[in-house]
């Protein structure tokens, strides 16, 4: 199964999927799910996707930029196309988080914007995740944070 969901234009949307996956050398399952709301003061907003793909046990977050509305550029363009690239990288067996966040970053060349990424992939019973920007990951286990990444972001 693989769920991929790109924002429309509405100021609020409230969603929540679950997918639930079998690690087989893993002592647990996982549940993947999101619950997503636009900021109230940005009816504009929906530069954000992300894909969950249960089959290649993967999972990623780009979160765009919506200043590039000011220029008169589409902040959503940017995001959709690393998202979709990410994917494909995935589906053609790519399994180091970094190197799908290069893929994406090199399959979207031409395209005006920026975005935050977050990529994770389970490979048996570990997790491996690459972020970058201000976005960050967590994992959660029995109800107990177990890991937190690290915010990046760039001061000018």
């Amino acid at each position: 199964m693989s769920l991929r969901r790109s924002n429309t234009k509405k100021k609020t949307i409230h969603s929540f999927v679950k997918t639930h996956v079998d690690l087989k050398n893993a002592s647990s399952d996982i549940d993947y799910g999101y619950h997503q709301v636009f900021h109230p003061g940005k009816p504009d907003a929906g530069e954000d996707t992300f894909f969950i793909n249960a089959q290649y046990r993967a999972i990623a977050v780009f979160d765009g930029i919506g200043e590039w509305r000011r220029r008169g550029i589409d902040a959503r363009a940017y995001p959709l196309k690393l998202c979709d690239t990410a994917l494909e990288a995935v589906q053609d067996n790519e399994r180091d988080p970094l190197e799908i966040m290069s893929i994406a970053c090199n399959g979207s060349k031409g395209i005006d914007g920026t975005s935050t990424a977050c990529v994770g992939v389970f490979e048996g019973n570990e997790f491996k995740a690459a972020n970058l920007g201000d976005s960050a990951f967590v994992v959660i286990r029995d109800f107990s944070l177990h890991l937190r990444s690290k915010s990046q972001q760039v001061l000018t």
